[in-house]
Parts: C-alpha cells; structure tokens; sequence
C-alpha cells in the first residue's frame, strides 16, 4: 500500500454517477462489471440533467461525470479526473478490499 493510503472494509457498494450513454462513464460500468463488483448507478448529465446541483458539485467542483464514490475510500480520491492518476489512487487501494486486479 502506498503511504498515505487506507482502505477499510466496507459491506456498502459502491456509487456511480453518470449517464450510461457516456463514453467514460460506460469505461467505469465494463471495468466494475469486468470485476463483478456491486454498484448502485445513478444517471445524471444530458437529458438527465443535475451537472449543475450543488450536492453534485460537491462531489465534483468540475461538474463533470463519471463520480465514483465508496464509503471505504477517501473523497479526494473521488475527484480525480486523470486516467493514470486514478487507477493508480482509486484502483489499486480500492482493490485491497477485494482482490480482484491483476498487475
């Protein structure tokens, strides 16, 4: 584990935003179904609207979607927008709860 990373165990699933008719969000959706890991999906953006709610904002100051939330994960890691950055601060530490990702 990379210092300055914890991750506790959790028996909540994790959370995704986004519409599902968006290219990174549908990356998120295979990866997650790829892993068999259970999520709760919540559809927001496009037609959907909701970008611009501030409970959404607070999540994402960038108003810009995928958002993928767990409880056993800090939220700084949630916001990360780099694809680099976020297998290697998301990913990797979320993994240690299930064990699922080979490297």
């Amino acid at each position: 584990m990379a210092v300055g990373y914890s991750v506790e165990p959790s028996t909540e699933a994790l959370t995704l935003w986004g519409r599902d008719s968006a290219f990174n969000v549908q990356k998120v959706l295979w990866l997650l179904d790829e892993l068999e890991l259970e999520y709760r999906h919540i559809s927001l953006g496009g037609d959907h609207g909701g970008l611009d709610d501030p409970e959404f904002l607070a999540m994402n100051p960038h108003g810009r979607v995928p958002v993928p939330r767990h409880p056993a994960v800090f939220d700084w890691y949630q916001r990360l927008s780099e694809r680099s950055a976020y297998r290697r601060r998301v990913l990797i530490p979320f993994d240690q709860l299930y064990g699922k990702l080979t490297y």
